[in-house]
């Protein structure tokens, strides 16, 4: 009995509501491995959209409230990428919408393998730098 309500509950948890997925299917319809998961009073899905892992974050209208995008250095503004490349090797690139925000997130380690978060802004800007 037990297993049963974990599995409801949790299946609960990994489902959207109607309005939500309507939007996902209208912004991402050709999206494949599509993952759901309530967090709070939003729901976000991971997905692969256009070759690209993505994560879609939405409110319970159905709006979408952030989206992010697992990129390459390549898939980026050059001036961007050669600021981020300035604090070490790239290993990570997340580009971040959010509402009129644009953001690019960078995973990168320096020369003693140390790993660090760094998050600009669309103009080069550092808003964060932290070590991992």
């Amino acid at each position: 009995m037990k297993s049963i309500l974990k599995y409801l509950l949790l299946n609960q948890k990994r489902q959207a509501p109607k309005k939500v997925l309507e939007s996902f299917k209208k912004l991402f319809g050709s999206s494949i491995n599509i993952e759901w998961e309530r967090v709070h009073d939003e729901f976000e899905a991971i997905f692969y959209y256009d070759g690209i892992e993505q994560i879609a974050r939405f409110d319970e209208q159905g709006s979408l409230l952030s989206l992010k995008r697992n990129f390459t250095i390549n898939n980026i503004p050059l001036e961007i990428a050669k600021i981020a490349r300035s604090f070490g090797e790239i290993m990570n690139v997340i580009e971040i919408k959010q509402g009129d925000n644009l953001n690019f997130e960078f995973i990168y380690r320096n020369e003693s393998l140390i790993r660090f978060s760094l998050l600009l802004d669309e103009k080069g800007n550092v808003l964060t730098h932290k070590i991992l």
